[in-house]
């Protein structure tokens, strides 16, 4: 089955006034998503150490505060990063797992991050995977993807990344709303924005047809695909 939705003319410019709206604010958050997701020129600073920082930001940012001034937020904005890459493979080198699982607990816990019992198992699974070859498929994508933000805007480029998000699911702890905020966060995507229940609730009340189906997961399913794209 398939279900076609036609905006009209008036409810393209609420969704378009909305965006208008928070411009003209000036608030820092849009001018920051704005020079680093959609203007050119754009220079990039795609290293191993960035992949893995926008990683760690996924495996913190579920199910707990993360806005500016939480325990998340500070920790990941840190100069300098207590839990890079470097880091942990050096603790690794030097005392093995456990000893890696506590410094990555202690981390944690010093900056009063919680989700431990999740996080620490999925960074340490994070390592192991991409030591076992996931940092090709990763910076392969990361590398696509860059070469594609460097181009003019054109809606095609959803489809690479949404197969990028995908690809990130193979990490633990990492969904769908996850692998499209690592991906925004390194300034690599336009398109395969995060929607969250905020979002939708807006939609609901501004849209005028009844689309029991708009929700969050529906739109980030690959299965989804808007029409024009």
């Amino acid at each position: 089955m398939k279900i076609t939705w036609t905006f009209t003319e008036h409810e393209v410019a609420d969704v378009r006034d909305v965006v208008n709206t928070q411009i003209a604010r000036n608030r820092p958050t849009v001018q920051q998503r704005q020079s680093r997701n959609i203007d050119l020129p754009w220079t990039s600073n795609i290293t191993q150490e960035s992949l893995w920082h926008a990683l760690v930001l996924g495996f913190v940012t579920t199910q707990q505060a993360s806005g500016t001034g939480s325990n998340v937020s500070q920790f990941m904005e840190a100069k300098p990063f207590t839990l890079t890459y470097a880091a942990c493979k050096e603790v690794e080198a030097l005392g093995g797992i456990s000893s890696l699982e506590s410094f990555v607990n202690d981390t944690l816990l010093r900056v009063k991050v919680g989700r431990r019992k999740k996080v620490v198992p999925a960074v340490i699974d994070a390592i192991k995977r991409l030591e076992a070859g996931e940092w090709v498929a990763y910076k392969r994508y990361a590398d696509q993807l860059l070469s594609q933000r460097l181009q003019s805007c054109t809606t095609t480029h959803y489809q690479l990344e949404r197969e990028a998000a995908e690809y990130l699911l193979v990490f633990k702890e990492i969904g769908p709303k996850q692998s499209r905020n690592i991906w925004q966060y390194l300034g690599l995507t336009r398109y395969a924005g995060v929607f969250d229940s905020r979002v939708t609730q807006w939609l609901r009340s501004q849209l005028s047809s009844d689309l029991v189906v708009l929700n969050a997961s529906v739109l980030m399913e690959n299965r989804f695909r808007p029409g024009g794209m």
